[in-house]
């Protein structure tokens, strides 16, 4: 993945200032506490310190929303061609999770690690310009940080890539329940759906503590050796201060040049603390940039949601078409159904079109008619409702469309008449039918049949009955 940049050059710069600034802080600030320069040549040098640190992080704020938004303006053509329906929820996810830690890691952790022996080199040179031993001390403890981090690193990447798939699969999961809510809903399996959900939630949970947990550890021991490093550097100006050591590397110190190295002693690590504290943002985007070289090439798909029309299992079906899928038990009939509902992991069969949705044992609630057809999409109003009762012969039963019903009052016949004015309500461009007369006796079969021959959209139907003479279309699995 190859993105175009804003220069690097002004952020490396303005790092260049910085640490010019905190030389220049500390050398004021020690001679002003020894009374050999006035303080308000401290005060100048902290303020322009402070307004260098703001400018910087608004250069690399604007960097960040630049590649961020360059990353999106990329990916997102690509994304709407590349895939059906079905992908996007995981192509998306893999957009905003790139886009955001590539954004974050170029206006961080990228020129950070540029600018990191530079700003290392600044603040050590000025400390050998007092003591070359002291400041030789610093090279070597900081010298340890990178074994540390080498060390962690090698987690980093794994945890990293699990973290990026599990959002990718929490994203999906969410957008496909959503997909098939009135399928879901007319089975009574939205509990499952959302255990479901809150299932990959949870584990998309553990993958990013897993993640913060290294980063915690990574920055910990920056500290633990930043720390080290100070508190031997203060211990050997103590001492020197004190006349304790008669090492000539450290007899020429005084209380203004101890008080500089001393001031300079984070400054050294600083650097180090600042790339360790955006670098797993680097290790997120190579892992989010992975997942985006395996999306699938950017050829436009022959799908239902390409040309409009449905596709099942490469075949054209032709709208008003009546399509028997016919197989032995266990043959998939029922997961073809479910793939072009939108419920499966299957962008060949996905409908992409309007459907209504029939299956063998509908689930009834004992709310109005006209609630139940509210919950799956329905627009119909009350007279075009209270006609399709008079047709599927189910006014009496229900009585008043606006008031609650008990379902275990109707008949299985009734039941499936019922779901069948409720797949209908939706005026589905296909009309998808799961064994839909198996278990009904002859006159509610033949009203069921009745009311489908006055269907003038696509019908598809999976059934062990023999239904040669009524399809126009045949599916053999």
């Amino acid at each position: 993945m190859h993105n175009r940049t804003p220069s690097k050059l002004p952020l490396l710069l303005i790092n260049g200032l910085h640490s010019a600034a905190a030389v220049a802080l500390a050398w004021t600030l020690s001679m002003g506490l020894t009374g050999a320069l006035s303080m308000s040549w401290a005060v100048l040098a902290l303020a322009a310190r402070w307004g260098i640190a703001r400018l910087e992080t608004w250069v690399a704020q604007g960097r960040a929303r630049d590649v961020e938004r360059r990353s999106i303006q990329d990916l997102l053509g690509r994304a709407l061609i590349s895939a059906s329906p079905w992908r996007r929820p995981q192509l998306g996810a893999d957009i905003q999770e790139f886009s955001e830690r590539r954004g974050r890691f170029s206006a961080g952790a990228e020129w950070l690690s540029r600018a990191l022996v530079p700003a290392t080199a600044i603040v050590l040179t000025a400390q050998a310009t007092v003591s070359p031993y002291l400041a030789a001390l610093m090279l070597i403890g900081v010298g340890l940080i990178p074994v540390f981090l080498i060390l962690i690193g090698s987690r980093t990447q794994a945890a990293s890539d699990t973290q990026v798939a599990q959002l990718a699969a929490l994203s999906t999961r969410v957008m496909e329940r959503l997909r098939g809510l009135s399928a879901l809903w007319i089975q009574g399996t939205t509990a499952a759906a959302a255990r479901d959900i809150e299932d990959t939630s949870e584990q998309h949970r553990r993958a990013t503590f897993r993640v913060l947990r290294i980063a915690f550890l990574s920055n910990a021991s920056v500290d633990l050796v930043a720390s080290l490093t100070i508190a031997l550097v203060a211990v050997h100006v103590g001492t020197a201060l004190l006349g304790l050591v008669g090492f000539a590397g450290l007899t020429r110190i005084d209380l203004q040049s101890g008080l500089f190295i001393l001031m300079l002693a984070p400054e050294v690590v600083l650097p180090w603390r600042r790339l360790t504290a955006a670098w797993h943002d680097r290790s997120q985007a190579q892992g989010a940039e992975r997942a985006i070289e395996q999306w699938p090439p950017n050829t436009p798909k022959a799908s239902a949601v390409h040309s409009g029309e449905l596709v099942i299992q490469g075949r054209a079906v032709a709208a008003g078409s009546r399509v028997w899928i016919r197989g032995a038990s266990g043959a998939g009939k029922s997961q073809l159904l479910d793939a072009l509902a939108g419920l499966r992991d299957d962008d060949a069969n996905f409908c992409g079109l309007s459907f209504g949705w029939l299956e063998q044992h509908p689930t009834i609630r004992g709310d109005s008619v006209r609630a139940q057809l509210r919950h799956v999409g329905s627009t119909w109003d009350a007279a075009k409702i209270r006609a399709m009762l008079d047709q599927l012969g189910l006014t009496a039963r229900v009585g008043d469309i606006d008031q609650p019903f008990d379902p275990l009052a109707l008949s299985g016949g009734e039941h499936q008449r019922l779901a069948l004015l409720r797949a209908l309500s939706r005026d589905p461009a296909v009309l998808l039918m799961d064994e839909p007369s198996a278990s009904l006796d002859w006159a509610n079969a033949q009203v069921l049949w009745d009311c489908l021959e006055r269907f003038e959209g696509t019908q598809v139907i999976a059934s062990h009955d023999d239904l040669a003479d009524w399809a126009s279309l045949q599916v053999c699995l």
